[in-house]
């Protein structure tokens, strides 16, 4: 053996160092992110509670795994589930409409709070259902509006 610790799969061996260079990049997380949030909306809007608290659920998956594979956005993560997340939650638990479409647009502005971030994820909330990854610098200066609304800088 060579040192390199290897995995067997039914399609061959992969190497520790391959398997690191396969794990999603944050672009590929937040576009997950980005989708479930967006879901969440517009079960909630519609009354499927049930629905939007599985959206969330599976959101915060995602932040999960970005949590793994991309150690140095921790905090700010789970920060960011802490402070907009767990209200939006809180909301869906109560079938709230007021109190669930409030937290939710305070969590798209949250993100534009973070000015020393890199990406973030703009879902329209109109016309499209797409939410698409764009650079920050597009939106410095910008404020969240009923067109288009940022969710969570990476």
């Amino acid at each position: 053996m060579n040192g390199e610790i290897k995995a067997k799969t039914k399609h061959g061996e992969i190497t520790i160092d391959q398997l690191a260079e396969i794990q999603p990049g944050m672009a590929l997380i937040m576009q997950e992110v980005a989708h479930r949030y967006y879901y969440t909306y517009y079960a909630a809007k519609g009354g499927n509670w049930k629905l939007a608290a599985h959206e969330l659920k599976y959101l915060r998956v995602a932040l999960g795994v970005a949590k793994v594979t991309r150690p140095k956005f921790t905090e700010d993560l789970t920060a960011f589930e802490g402070e907009y997340l767990t209200p939006v939650l809180k909301a869906i638990q109560k079938q709230d409409w007021s109190e669930f479409e409030a937290a939710y647009f305070e969590g798209m502005k949250g993100t534009t709070r973070q000015g020393t971030s890199t990406f973030v994820l703009c879902c329209p909330r109109t016309r499209r259902r797409t939410c698409t990854l764009v650079p920050w610098r597009s939106f410095r200066g910008r404020k969240a509006n009923e067109r288009s609304a940022t969710l969570l800088l990476v």
